[in-house]
């Protein structure tokens, strides 16, 4: 019987396909993210989709990066790359997320590219699970792949972990995309945030600018268009390293087992409020500065 595997998704991979003297070569990044996810990719026959540089030209095998897991590789459009990484992402979402709308440079053609770029993601990602896979989307780039994926049937178990600060729907709402945004999110199974005021700010949000009832205990978000009608937002206080993954996460990915690489490296609690099947959300926190890559906890 075949056993799931772990299909990490995010912007950066842990290593960049750079020019060199000596031709094109692999240069590996270090630490964060890429660190806390790479017992887990050997431990679950892990995949890495992302985007690994303009110079791949094919995707990545261990014996070419001496990774114990092969890396698919996202192809972008260099106009893509500059709209939707350093356009929508760094001078939209960035700014919007950390309470300061006044440096948001919001524009159609930085919107269109993160479409274009999550469609892409998406695409790849299809292409690439198989049924029961758990697939683990990171970060604030890739809002709408969720809901791409979940809109054509994948037939894995998404979760999406948030790296940065969730506003309060007054900030969030300035954004003319927020249902798209927020509709995306929730096509995962799980939601991870890292404090239990994204939680609440995401939750009043999606009660704000979705046509969906919420509930508040448990947190709860119905969600008729969805293959499993329900999701449960779950917020838990963390403390460091659990020995054991939350319930809610357990229930989500379905075993202890295939659930702990999300809380690896991260905090999380064990005394969940809360839980039920569908799209669960806890609160979880990690380290990490802005502007960084694979390497930190926030992709940036």
């Amino acid at each position: 019987m075949r056993t799931s595997r772990l299909v990490i998704v995010s912007n950066r991979a842990p290593l960049e396909m750079v020019r060199g003297p000596q031709g094109v070569h692999a240069q590996r990044t270090v630490g964060g993210l890429a660190a806390a996810l790479d017992d887990a990719l050997r431990a679950h026959d892990g995949t890495w989709i992302a985007w690994v540089g303009q110079h791949a030209s094919d995707d990545l095998r261990p014996e070419t990066t001496g990774l114990a897991y092969p890396i698919r590789a996202v192809r972008l459009k260099e106009r893509e790359i500059s709209d939707y990484y350093a356009g929508f992402s760094n001078q939209v979402l960035w700014p919007l997320c950390h309470m300061f709308p006044s440096r948001c440079r919001i524009q159609q053609n930085y919107w269109t590219a993160y479409r274009a770029a999550n469609e892409r993601f998406a695409a790849a990602v299809q292409a690439s699970v198989m049924p029961g896979d758990l697939v683990w989307i990171h970060d604030f780039h890739l809002c709408l792949v969720p809901g791409l994926l979940r809109s054509a049937g994948v037939p894995a178990r998404l979760g999406v972990f948030w790296h940065i600060p969730f506003p309060p729907p007054t900030v969030f709402g300035i954004l003319r995309w927020r249902e798209e945004l927020l509709s995306g999110l929730l096509g995962a199974d799980l939601l991870a945030f890292q404090t239990d005021a994204d939680v609440r700010n995401f939750l009043a949000s999606v009660r704000q600018y979705l046509d969906v009832p919420v509930l508040d205990d448990p947190p709860s978000v119905r969600l008729g268009w969805r293959r499993c009608p329900s999701a449960s937002i779950t917020s838990t206080s963390g403390r460091r390293h659990p020995s054991r993954p939350p319930e809610s996460v357990r229930r989500a990915c379905g075993t202890t087992s295939a659930a702990r690489w999300c809380c690896s490296g991260s905090t999380a609690s064990t005394t969940p409020r809360g839980s039920s099947s569908g799209c669960a959300a806890s609160s979880v926190s990690s380290s990490g500065s802005p502007g960084g890559g694979v390497g930190s906890a926030s992709s940036r």
